[in-house]
């Protein structure tokens, strides 16, 4: 007769702590009810990831419940010399009664080891795992990078395969309710219907089997979707039957696919991890339409996870910063594992299992950077001479999509509107100016709708357009704009703030004797507040004179090293230049200075950033892996301010900066991707720029262990603490 029990297959080949299970004796000490031989009942448990090993996930803490009550509890490191998975592990039922009870399983992962670790999770079975890194949460079950759990009922007579791959989209998500697990970074319902679980073969783990997925055969010459919903995370293959049609004359630089397949890989957090998703609708892509077998729907957890936001608009932990799809094969399911090799080389391993820094530090992480916060003022003519400009026209042509450009997202943004009705601006004290129609209080996101909503008043004539023939007497407008600038705070609390001016004629008239383009210097170099001009307008021969003018001004004013000529931007030609100008200042404000990252959890002080990477979006993967290529800047000690030559990164404590020709290739980028979003009417992709912290080697020395490496307290009483499976192969 069968006796029930739990059991791990196969071994970790390292000793195990013995502390952490419960129950052994007492459940291997039962018997099936009756004597009739019966069919093993059984569910494996897959335990897979495609993270770095022993980068991300040094351990494992492998829970069984079954009827609410906790009958195994053990934690193994993944990573003894050699990578240890993945691993399966077994369970069986207690009796007939329990049948229709559900057993829960929950897998938490670790970036540091078991032994020498103060955390409560390794030491006391009592303490459910949990995705806490405070230190209150590291005494009480705390101190989990990821957690996974699935509740199912067995079914009689079947031994079912249950997936439980550890996904970098849940680290640090916490699903503290027992009934929920994370999947595609949201918190979702448990429960899995054992109906839909193959019965368990061991190729169904270890890839070892004819339908393994091949990676470099199924992902090689993989490149950037186009997008096809943004607010749903719907992509299609480019260039293919199942893309959106293009406007006219606009062609794609990417090739047509090249076979009639579909799988998707994302990059995480700047290329710091990656993952081959399944097609699976609550972690991974649907295709929402099968008469277009080339689009995909990303799941609304992963949707996220390319917004940064989550549904109540806090950040998400963690992003994705790139897409790509491949076509030569079939969709990878999730039942469906990477072939042997394919699964070390994911988790940063040789097919040796080996891999290149074996003592990386439990705090390494990647961060986003925020951009340094910014802000500027649109500084608008209201005359007569606009009128074809204002509405979403003038946002579209002379703003773009922007607005909306993650890169965006630290700046602040305002609207002045010039000149006065009464014309009497030169003799109102205090400057009427120093009051704008929007206050640049709000951040670009969520000042666009009161922009758009003054517009709409001049182009529905609620507030009339001003005779074109009035003189504008702009220095006061730029005296009014500098002013409101200047008094949001010092100037080392910003990275930049600007000034864009939007006209089209009579740029010299003012009221006082000093030149515009002299009070633009004074404004760049007493309270680095600089300034930008764009021209619109409809004239088939525009006046040169106005060029000159705005030219003057956007010289003296610019941001050093100034550009060379020309440095203003004539659109009343051509409306794109407007856009450009626009993504331009975007460039110049919200790019290459970043604040520092925050400390680590427990900590007071930040760690000092080792490297800075982000990936372009629109860049193909690599030819033969279909890899996203991340981009890996040099730490420069040159670069120490905005007019320093030298390439990369620096940093003094306070802010991370990148300098020389490494902003340029990154403002590149950013411009790549938004003139790619015109193209295609979509908003821009994000291209965020990651730090990684504490990915050097872990200190030397002894863990502070008692002599045969178990923890200083036993999880373990009395006769239902039994012995660990604690040998090694």
């Amino acid at each position: 007769m069968k006796h029930p029990t739990a059991v791990v297959t196969p071994k970790p080949r390292t000793r195990l702590r013995r502390t952490l299970v419960l129950g052994a004796v007492g459940l291997t000490a039962m018997a099936w009810s009756g004597c009739q031989r019966k069919e093993a009942t059984e569910l494996v448990a897959g335990v897979s990831t495609q993270v770095q090993v022993p980068r991300d996930l040094k351990a494992v803490r492998i829970d069984v419940n079954l009827g609410g009550f906790n009958f195994f509890c053990k934690s193994y490191r993944v990573y003894d010399g050699k990578v240890q998975l993945p691993r399966t592990l077994g369970t069986l039922p207690i009796d007939d009664s329990k049948f229709g009870q559900p057993i829960t399983i929950t897998i938490a992962g670790f970036q540091e080891e078991p032994e020498g670790s103060d955390l409560e999770a390794f030491i006391n079975c009592t303490a459910p795992p949990r995705v806490d890194p405070s230190a209150a949460g590291r005494k009480d079950g705390g101190g989990a990078r990821v957690l996974r759990r699935s509740r199912q009922p067995y079914l009689r007579e079947k031994i079912l395969f249950l997936p439980m791959p550890i996904k970098y989209s849940c680290f640090d998500v916490d699903c503290a309710n027992a009934d929920q697990t994370c999947k595609g970074g949201r918190c979702v319902d448990n429960a899995t219907d054992p109906e839909t679980l193959p019965e368990y073969r061991e190729d169904l783990i270890d890839g070892s089997g004819g339908n393994c997925f091949n990676v470099k055969l199924c992902t090689a010459g993989a490149l950037p979707p186009v997008t096809v919903d943004a607010e749903t995370c719907t992509y299609a293959v480019a260039n293919s039957a199942s893309a959106p049609p293009l406007p006219n004359g606009v062609t794609l630089p990417f090739p047509p696919p090249a076979g009639p397949g579909l799988n998707v890989i994302v990059a995480y957090d700047g290329g710091f991890t990656e993952e081959i998703l399944d097609v699976e609708k609550d972690e991974g892509f649907t295709i929402p339409d099968p008469t277009k077998p080339q689009q995909f729907t990303l799941s609304p957890g992963l949707c996220d996870l390319v917004k940064g936001k989550m549904p109540d608009g806090k950040p998400t932990a963690h992003r994705i910063t790139a897409i790509r799809a491949a076509t030569l094969c079939a969709a990878k399911s999730k039942f469906q594992p990477l072939c042997k090799n394919d699964q070390l080389a994911a988790m940063g391993a040789n097919d040796k299992g080996d891999v290149g820094n074996p003592n990386v530090s439990p705090q390494c992480k990647a961060q986003e950077l925020s951009s340094a916060p910014s802000a500027l003022m649109v500084v608008v003519d209201r005359t007569e001479r606009m009128n074809d400009f204002y509405g979403d026209k003038l946002l579209q042509t002379t703003f773009g999509l922007s607005l909306s450009d993650p890169a965006f997202q630290s700046t602040k943004l305002g609207l002045l509107e010039f000149p006065t009705p009464a014309g009497n601006e030169c003799a109102t004290n205090p400057n009427p100016f120093l009051s704008p129609e929007v206050p640049p209080t709000k951040l670009a996101a969520d000042a666009r709708k009161d922009i758009v909503a003054e517009f709409l008043q001049l182009t529905s004539k609620q507030k009339p357009l001003l005779p074109a023939a009035q003189d504008l007497n702009l220095d006061r407008a730029l005296e009014g704009a500098y002013g409101t600038l200047a008094a949001l705070g010092p100037a080392d609390a910003f990275n930049k703030r600007g000034v864009l001016l939007i006209g089209n004629h009579d740029f010299v008239k003012k009221c006082q004797a000093l030149d515009l383009p002299v009070l633009a210097a004074q404004q760049k170099t007493q309270n680095r507040i600089f300034t930008y001009a764009v021209l619109l307008g409809k004239e088939g021969v525009p006046d040169p004179n106005v060029a000159l003018q705005a030219e003057a001004l956007a010289a003296a004013g610019a941001p050093d090293p100034v550009p060379a000529p020309p440095v203003a931007f004539d659109a009343r030609s051509d409306t794109s230049v407007g856009a450009r100008a626009f993504q331009k200042v975007v460039r110049d404000l919200a790019t290459c200075v970043y604040d520092q990252p925050p400390p680590p959890a427990g900590s007071q002080t930040p760690l000092e950033p080792e490297t800075l990477t982000y990936v372009n979006p629109l860049a193909p993967g690599d030819p033969v892996t279909g890899k996203v290529q991340t981009i890996t800047l040099a730490r420069n000690p040159g670069c120490t301010s905005e007019s320093s030559t030298a390439s990369g990164w620096g940093y003094d404590g306070k802010r991370i900066r990148i300098c020389g020709q490494a902003c340029e290739d990154l403002r590149t980028v950013i411009r790549t991707v938004s003139d790619f979003a015109a193209l295609t009417a979509q908003p821009a992709l994000a291209v965020p720029v990651f730090a990684t912290t504490g990915c050097g080697p872990a200190p030397a020395g002894p863990s502070p262990v008692n002599p045969d490496g178990g923890a200083q307290s036993d999880a373990g009483s009395g006769a239902d603490s039994g012995p660990s499976d604690a040998g090694t192969d």
